[in-house]
């Protein structure tokens, strides 16, 4: 069944410049201003849907416009921007980098505006240049390189991405705790994920079983029964209890 996502909250968090960060309840808290993080979200959430009202059209626009604004020439992205349009001078490649990445390459495939598209091809590619050590920001990076390449399957630029981003994730030795890392932290989901793309692209049928498993894992571990809880942002490893945080999320889920 088609539905609607109802975007009245979101309508309410945003104004000419762009996605407030925080609110109390529906009031927007001006003075944490905006960032990349939230925006690239917010735009990737608008282009998957497609169903929009007129106004959201503008809010799609406004939210391009301030991913924009949020690139300096060498690609780096600033994450941060006061009410007023005050960018920081802080330029970097940590989680929004990957994020911001991730929302230019939803917009090159999913975008119904080609002009659109082709600024964030041109924003991807510039963006696509830089590197970094933060494993969640390649991955981030990587599923709008398989954006990219879902409507482009021979772009260098994102095939280097995903095939830099793969030689990071090393498969564990132990068979207790399969994950490429020491311990679980957040948008876990996203690791097999990319996992998977980039066997389909990169052509290494092996990805694609790496990411299969790490899933059906995953899945297992965040399982109590017929609920599902995800790990928070502290974490979990094994022999740790396993976190609380999201009990309320997982019994809406299976509400």
């Amino acid at each position: 069944m088609n539905m609607m996502l109802n975007f009245r909250h979101l309508m309410a968090m945003t104004d000419g410049q762009g996605l407030f960060e925080h609110a109390n309840f529906n009031v927007p808290r001006r003075e944490h201003g905006y960032c990349v993080d939230d925006v690239s979200r917010a735009l990737i959430v608008l282009e998957r849907s497609q169903k929009w009202s007129p106004r959201i059209y503008g809010i799609r626009d406004t939210y391009f416009r301030f991913m924009c604004d949020s690139q300096v020439a060498d690609g780096r992205i600033i994450n941060r921007c006061d009410a007023e349009g005050n960018w920081s001078k802080n330029p970097e490649v940590a989680d929004h980098w990957g994020r911001a990445l991730w929302a230019f390459g939803t917009v090159v495939n999913r975008s119904t505006n080609a002009y659109l598209a082709e600024v964030a091809l041109e924003r991807f590619s510039v963006s696509a240049a830089q590197r970094t050590y933060h494993l969640r920001s390649m991955v981030y990076a990587s599923l709008g390189a398989a954006e990219v390449l879902r409507r482009m399957p021979q772009n260098r630029e994102a095939l280097a991405i995903l095939a830099d981003c793969v030689d990071r994730i090393r498969p564990a030795a132990n068979s207790e705790w399969p994950w490429p890392e020491s311990r679980l932290k957040y948008s876990n989901g996203a690791i097999p994920e990319v996992l998977m793309y980039a066997g389909h692209f990169l052509n290494r049928p092996e990805l694609v079983k790496q990411g299969i498993d790490l899933l059906k894992w995953l899945v297992d571990v965040e399982s109590v029964g017929d609920q599902f809880s995800v790990t928070p942002t502290s974490g979990w490893s094994l022999n740790q209890p396993r976190p609380s945080f999201d009990s309320s999320l997982s019994r809406l889920l299976h509400w």
